[in-house]
């Protein structure tokens, strides 16, 4: 039977509570007596397990070079989206800028023009659209195309990312389209007469 003290502790405390566990080893090291004949048994397996782990640490590191490879292969794609967002992104902005040019010229000159950028290579389309901007005094249009040749230098599809969106933009597009319409009227004719 428990004594009254014990009792009291339990009312005291709850029922359900636990006591908190004990720390046996609180940090210390503990040296054991053993004979050579255990230790050399001991040491053995302390050497198995070392080598086991460097044995799994050498396979795992295999994997992570195999790994890295398609790693690899992922990363260049990720520069590949990156890169066709930023030719796209460039394109879009330069057909806006190249709206404010084409605004203020007359519609056979604004037609010339995008035929003349679509006959272009997408590196002269771009120094093309440089001079344009730098001759029309818009800087920052032009500095954005130099961001673009930065870009180019490093990932060269990037140019052809920027061509195709250029004129797929609503702006440079309806030009374009308007060009095609008018070549293919002034065929029809030609064949006409």
């Amino acid at each position: 039977m428990a004594t009254t003290k014990e009792t009291m502790k339990v009312i005291a405390g709850g029922v359900n509570k636990k006591e908190e566990s004990e720390v046996i080893m609180d940090g210390r090291v503990i040296a054991v007596e053993m004979s050579d004949e255990l230790a050399e048994v001991f040491e053995g397996l302390v050497e198995a397990l070392i080598s086991k782990c460097e044995d799994e640490n050498a396979e795992r590191s295999e994997n992570d070079r195999n790994n890295m490879d398609r790693e690899d292969d992922g990363y260049f794609m990720k520069v590949e989206e990156l890169a066709a967002l930023v030719g796209v992104w460039q394109a879009i902005r330069a057909a806006e800028n190249m709206v404010i040019i084409l605004e203020n010229v007359n519609k056979e000159s604004a037609l010339s023009i995008v035929k003349r950028f679509d006959e272009a290579d997408p590196k002269a389309l771009i120094s093309m659209l440089k001079v344009l901007f730098l001759s029309h005094g818009m800087n920052a249009a032009a500095d954005e195309l130099t961001f673009l040749n930065i870009i180019i230098e490093h990932w060269g599809d990037t140019m052809f990312y920027f061509r195709d969106a250029f004129f797929e933009t609503d702006q440079i597009g309806w030009y374009s389209m308007e060009n095609l319409l008018k070549e293919n009227t002034k065929e029809q004719n030609n064949r006409l007469n």
